[in-house]
């Protein structure tokens, strides 16, 4: 049986090594930047979660979560919102993000979430 994959994705996530140090105790960590190139890292390999920061206002990112859903249904995806801000997190939550989390997050909240996502706990 393989290791389940997730990708974290998004500039500051991205460095947080305890986040990452946290979730390789339980997954196979692919990192990626930027995200708009998260799509050929998906293409290429099998995530079960997205683990994506979204920018403050940042429209596009959006519109990457509507696009990501029509081409890879079953990918869960949970966000890690900058700012709070209501009306983008609503948005992507109606697009079928999994989770949300503001900054500044909890890290051992969000390794909890995505093991219960993504091992069905």
């Amino acid at each position: 049986m393989s290791i389940p994959c997730i990708c974290v994705s998004g500039s500051t996530i991205t460095k947080d090594k305890v986040l990452i140090a946290q979730l390789e105790k339980y997954l196979a960590v692919i990192k990626n930047y930027a995200n708009w190139q998260i799509e050929p890292v998906l293409s290429r390999n099998k995530v079960d979660l997205l683990l994506l920061e979204i920018s403050p206002g940042n429209l596009t990112d959006l519109e990457l979560i509507k696009r990501l859903k029509e081409q890879y249904p079953h990918l869960k995806i949970v966000i890690i919102d900058g700012n709070g801000n209501r009306h983008l997190v609503t948005q992507a939550f109606a697009y079928g993000v999994k989770d949300a989390f503001k900054r500044p997050y909890l890290i051992e909240l969000v390794v909890e979430r995505i093991n219960a996502l993504v091992f069905g706990q």
